[in-house]
């Protein structure tokens, strides 16, 4: 592939790239996916599975009480 657009047709095809990536992603870079490099589109994970985790991590989540709270329990 030359380009992004190239690119992410080639991974997921015409129709989730017309309706999910290129208008996102233009407005984002603010010139068209034609003038993109192909690389960009490899840092999004694409997986042909139902799992909604974005990490392959066995644990994955946001603390109970949050970041903030869990890092004053980690201070005391």
């Amino acid at each position: 592939p030359q380009n992004l657009e190239e690119q992410a047709i080639s991974l997921v095809g015409t129709d989730i790239y017309e309706k999910l990536i290129k208008g996102y992603t233009e407005k984002q870079w603010g010139r068209p996916c034609t003038e993109l490099p192909a690389f960009i589109i490899k840092r999004l994970p694409v997986r042909l599975t139902f799992d909604n985790n974005y990490f392959n991590a066995l644990y994955q989540g946001i603390p109970v009480g949050g970041y903030t709270n869990m890092v004053a329990n980690m201070l005391k």
